[in-house]
């Protein structure tokens, strides 16, 4: 990964401009993957240290929860059980609500920050983003689940869907969520990979328009395939310092700008670059 490094000097793009564009690319698959591999260890990792701090909460208040929760079933896609109507609140922070007799439920939600609503034949959920105070409403069919009942049992709850039951406890929850991560670590890293795939892509074809300008600005005659090879491996300044600041938690305000400006300036830096090559070649053959 000679390039990883290399990027950073301008004097670099003038021996890789002419490369074949599938070295570059291939460059560009390994890069997107090494920042995807160390972002997605990075955020999952975060996630991972609240567990205990979450399990914490999970063993001092899930009984409190589930104290009054009445039994629930769901049957060929309709609520059956309970048969009267059931809410539980927790300050103004969230509500639990079971509107089983109709499916009228947009009403019962005003007023409600957060809430999880269970009607007829249809499942709600409210969040609202506090930095913005803009609130989403997600509405679900129970019309796939032809059967489903929750009921309590001396530790918890049991669950039992179609032909499966499994308990819900503070000791199954805490299992789960420490077992989670065996699968979110790969899950993280193909998302990531993904998205900057994509983005990344963009960026580069987005800025090859800039690319080109600066080429016929500087008269350094290089073709479309040369400018990509230049734009591939100009990206890595930048991202590099993405990279950072996210690993380290740093919040930059209008960081973007500073992404445009560094990948801007390699990019001129490094088209320039192989025009000063060719001046010192035509010098030592003259």
């Amino acid at each position: 990964m000679f390039g990883l490094t290399g990027s950073f000097n301008s004097k670099f793009y003038s021996k890789i401009a002419k490369q074949p564009l599938g070295k570059s690319v291939g460059f560009l698959i390994l890069f997107i993957a090494l920042i995807s591999l160390v972002l997605s260890l990075k955020h999952v990792g975060d996630l991972k240290s609240k567990v205990p701090e979450v399990t914490a909460w999970v063993h001092k208040n899930f009984e409190n929860i589930i104290s009054d929760l009445p039994d629930i079933e769901v049957k060929d896609g309709k609520l059956t059980l309970p048969r009267n109507p059931y809410i539980k609140e927790w300050d103004d922070k969230f509500a639990v609500i079971i509107r089983p007799q109709d499916d009228n439920f947009y009403g019962v939600l005003e007023g409600k920050a957060n809430a999880f609503v269970l009607s007829k034949t249809k499942m709600a959920i409210k969040s609202t983003k506090s930095d913005f105070e803009q609130s989403e409403i997600k509405t679900y069919s129970l019309e796939q689940i032809e059967y489903l009942k929750i009921s309590r049992i001396e530790s918890g709850l049991e669950v039992t869907f179609g032909a499966k039951a499994f308990e819900v406890t503070p000791p199954t929850i805490e299992s789960f969520l420490r077992k989670m991560f065996l699968y979110v670590y790969p899950i993280a890293f193909l998302w990531l990979l993904l998205a900057y795939s994509f983005v990344k892509t963009s960026h580069l074809l987005i800025f090859s328009i800039f690319s080109a300008i600066v080429n016929n600005q500087l008269k350094a005659s290089l073709d479309y395939a040369n400018l990509i090879n230049i734009g591939i491996y100009a990206l890595v300044p930048p991202v590099v310092l993405a990279v950072v600041f996210e690993v380290l938690g740093l919040k930059v305000p209008m960081f973007w700008l500073i992404y445009c400006v560094v990948y801007g300036l390699y990019l001129y830096l490094g088209i320039k670059s192989t025009q000063d090559q060719v001046e010192v070649l035509e010098v030592r053959n003259g």
